[in-house]
């Protein structure tokens, strides 16, 4: 029984420590402003770019899946 205790108080401190943690705050923002900007790129691109762009990466995938 004593050592579900500690169990449990163990568990309470690192849900506490994670919950203070805010070191992967900036990871998602900076995931976010990246997703932001390829929607901006792909909306800027005009539409005779995505044909080109499709067939290269078509042609690398061929080329790893024989590999």
């Amino acid at each position: 029984m004593i050592s579900l205790l500690r169990t449990a108080g163990k568990f309470r401190e690192r849900r506490r420590a994670l919950a203070e943690d805010r070191s992967g705050q900036d990871m998602i923002e900076y995931a976010l402003l990246a997703a932001a900007v390829a929607v901006l790129v792909a909306a800027a691109l005009p539409t005779g770019v995505y044909t080109p762009i499709s067939t290269l990466f078509s042609s690398i995938s061929s080329a790893m899946s024989a590999s």
